[in-house]
């Protein structure tokens, strides 16, 4: 485990940055909970999950997560969008960057990866799956200008 103390992945977007690119949806955003672990390779898988409401439900929020690998090797030796429902490429992020919008039981997460020299970095986007208001496109908006927001 990595020191809460220690985890960086809620300074690379925040309170504001939610607040531009979700709206009204982010109105209820409760305060980031960091966690973080390093596997025997040395890589540094890190997460700030904020939810959306008092629930504190990771079924209703945003997560930004950031894997930090020691060498060029490791980084080219993984696959850095697992967990993605058909994921679809984005330009103008990073070195690579893929989209998808997985449909889970009552919840639609938004997903965004962005491999960006020796790091690799994910922001989602849980919403429940009834929520009106939210799409694959909004979703995708939503998470591509938390990424810009992030200057990554």
């Amino acid at each position: 485990m990595v020191p809460s103390s220690k985890v960086t992945a809620c300074e690379v977007i925040g309170p504001p940055e939610i607040g531009e690119a979700l709206g009204a949806r982010a109105s209820t955003l409760q305060p980031g909970q960091p966690s973080g672990v390093q596997d025997s390779a040395g890589v540094t898988k890190e997460s700030c999950i904020y939810p959306l409401d008092q629930s504190g439900n990771t079924t209703n929020a945003v997560v930004a997560e950031v894997s930090t690998y020691p060498s060029a090797e490791l980084l080219a030796g993984s696959y850095h969008f697992e967990l993605m429902m058909e994921p679809e490429d984005v330009t103008g992020l990073g070195d690579r960057a893929k989209f998808a919008m997985n449909s889970l039981s009552g919840t639609n997460e938004y997903v965004l990866a962005v491999v960006s020299g020796n790091k690799v970095f994910r922001f989602l986007i849980a919403v429940p799956a009834s929520a009106p208001d939210w799409d694959r496109t909004s979703g995708k908006a939503a998470v591509e200008s938390l990424a810009r927001k992030a200057d990554i």
